[in-house]
């Protein structure tokens, strides 16, 4: 008689588990601590350019040669040691989030075309607050 028993609880575990997993839609933004609800107009889009350089050795014609962007960079974005996003380099090496005022740090992972990673950047993130993040990859190339 045990059997059933079991059977009949870990099924209904495994419904509350699948009626607890389903993901909010944007219109129930809550915030990183998940304390409470966030109106959207709370949020402040932060916008970053993930860059490598120098794209080749210095010549003559170009004694300093330029970075490009960089694709597929991760930068870990958190509040004191707690992540609350990572974030991901398009092609054109853009990253962006919208994230509550407050303070992050925005933590550079390796990226396998580049040596080291660029310093970590703190922040704080208030209304209004425009400044882009630039995060620059070293080459190596010398």
């Amino acid at each position: 008689m045990a059997a059933p028993t079991i059977g009949v609880t870990c099924t209904l575990v495994a419904v509350m588990l699948l009626g607890c997993s389903q993901s909010p839609s944007d219109d129930d933004a809550t915030s990183t601590s998940g304390e409470r609800p966030v109106d959207s107009t709370d949020l402040v889009t932060v916008a970053g350019l993930v860059l490598v350089g120098p794209v080749g050795p210095p010549t003559r014609d170009d004694p300093e040669p330029g970075s490009e962007p960089l694709a597929e960079a991760q930068i870990d974005v958190l509040i004191d040691d707690d992540l609350v996003i990572v974030l991901t380099s398009d092609r054109d090496g853009r990253v962006e989030a919208r994230l509550e005022p407050g303070g992050y740090r925005f933590v550079p992972r390796p990226h396998p075309d580049a040596m080291g990673t660029p310093a970590e950047q703190r922040i704080a993130v208030v209304q209004g607050f425009d400044e882009e993040l630039v995060f620059e990859y070293d080459t190596g190339i010398r």
